[in-house]
C-alpha cells in the first residue's frame, strides 16, 4: 500500500524579537513639501513627477525612520530623514527621528502619479493599508497653475497689509498648489512666515491671503513679502506710511 504524501503546512509568518507599538495619526498627500532652504527662509521642494506621502506617528519606544517602509506597485521606498535645511514641515511640525513616545510626520518621497491600486506602511511587527482615498491622491496625473500675486504699495503703520495670491489650476486634473511665504524688513533682515497648500479643481480658482501689521515704529521704513513656488518668485514691497496719511488711497503691486 502506497505511502500517503504529506499534507503541506503553511509556515508561520516570523514575529520580529521587538514589535514596535505604533500608531498612525494622520496621512496626507503633497505634492511638495515647504522646509527651511537657508537658516532663515523657507522654499518649496519636489519635482512635477514626485509627490510626498506624509504620514504622522506616535512610537512607543525607539524606532529609526528608516525601519519604516512603504511598499506599493511592487517597490519598496523608505522615508526621507532630511529634506532641505531642517527638520521641520511647514505648516505640519517636526520630522520624526528615533525617540521613545515620540510624535512627527514620516516623508515619503514617490513617483507621481503613484501608478498603484494599493499602499501599505508596514515597521516591525505591524502594518497599515492605506485608504483608497489616499491611494486615489496619489494616482492623480500632475496639474499645472497660473499664479497671480497681488499686494498694496503702500500701508500705515499700525496696519494690516494683505497679500492676496490667486491660483488657477488651468490643468485637467485636480491640484494642491503649495507655496512658501518669507518677509525681509521693516526691523529684520530676513524671516519665514508661513506655508500654503490650496486644492484646486481643474478649471477653478482659488485664493489665498495673508496679512502682517506693521509697528507704529516702523513708520517711513518698507517690507517685501517674498512668495515662492515651484514654477515661480514674486517679491512685493510696501511702503509704510504715517498714521495721519491713512485717509488716501493706497497704490497696488500685482504680477
Amino acid at each position: 500500500m502506497p505511502t500517503p504524501e504529506p499534507t503541506p503546512t503553511a509556515s508561520p509568518t516570523p514575529t520580529p524579537e521587538n514589535p514596535v507599538d505604533l500608531t498612525v495619526e494622520a496621512v496626507t498627500v503633497a505634492p511638495q513639501v515647504v522646509m527651511l532652504d537657508t537658516p532663515d527662509s523657507i522654499a518649496t521642494y519636489g519635482g512635477r513627477d514626485a509627490q510626498f506621502l506624509l504620514v504622522e506617528v506616535t512610537v512607543a519606544e525607539d524606532l529609526a525612520p528608516a525601519d519604516l517602509t512603504l511598499t506599493a506597485g511592487g517597490e519598496e521606498y523608505e522615508p526621507r530623514e532630511w529634506i532641505g535645511e531642517g527638520l521641520s514641515l511647514y505648516p505640519y511640525g517636526d520630522l520624526y527621528f528615533a525617540t521613545e513616545g515620540e510624535t512627527g510626520w514620516v516623508a515619503f518621497e514617490l513617483p507621481k502619479p503613484l501608478g498603484s491600486s494599493s499602499a501599505t506602511l508596514a515597521w516591525p511587527g505591524g502594518s497599515d493599508d492605506l485608504a483608497g482615498a489616499v491611494v486615489g491622491a496619489l494616482n492623480r496625473e500632475p496639474t499645472s497653475f497660473d499664479v497671480t500675486v497681488e499686494a498694496p504699495a503702500e500701508v500705515p503703520a499700525d496696519s494690516p497689509a494683505t497679500l492676496s495670491v490667486s491660483v488657477a489650476n488651468t490643468g485637467d486634473a485636480a491640484g494642491t498648489f503649495v507655496g512658501a511665504l518669507n518677509r525681509t524688513g521693516p526691523s529684520i533682515a530676513y524671516t519665514p512666515e508661513t506655508a500654503v497648500e490650496l486644492t484646486v479643481e481643474p478649471g477653478a480658482t482659488d485664493t489665498w491671503e495673508y496679512s502682517y501689521t506693521p509697528d507704529l515704529e516702523d513708520a517711513g521704513a518698507a517690507f517685501t513679502f517674498v512668495f515662492v513656488w515651484r514654477d515661480g518668485n514674486e517679491r512685493r514691497e510696501i511702503g509704510i506710511l504715517e498714521p495721519e496719511e491713512s485717509d488716501g488711497e493706497s497704490g497696488s503691486n500685482s504680477s
